[in-house]
């Protein structure tokens, strides 16, 4: 595999591995004491966050700031 390949497949990988670490991140920042809440963020996190744009990505972490 030449050099090229192999640094965009772990560049790749690395990029998920951010994603993945920051995704697991956010989940526990999702808990809220409030069981409904924590369904609703936590599904937003499982189903829609990876897919959303940088700018949602944000805005739903500033969110989680909030008390």
């Amino acid at each position: 595999m030449s050099e090229a390949v192999q640094s965009t497949l772990y560049s790749a990988s690395d990029d998920v591995d951010a994603a993945l670490a920051l995704q697991k991140r956010l989940r526990w920042q999702c808990r809220r004491g409030m069981l409904e809440m924590d369904f609703l963020l936590r599904r937003y996190i499982d189903e829609g966050f990876l897919a959303s744009s940088p700018a949602a990505k944000v805005s739903f972490e500033a969110l989680l700031q909030l008390e």
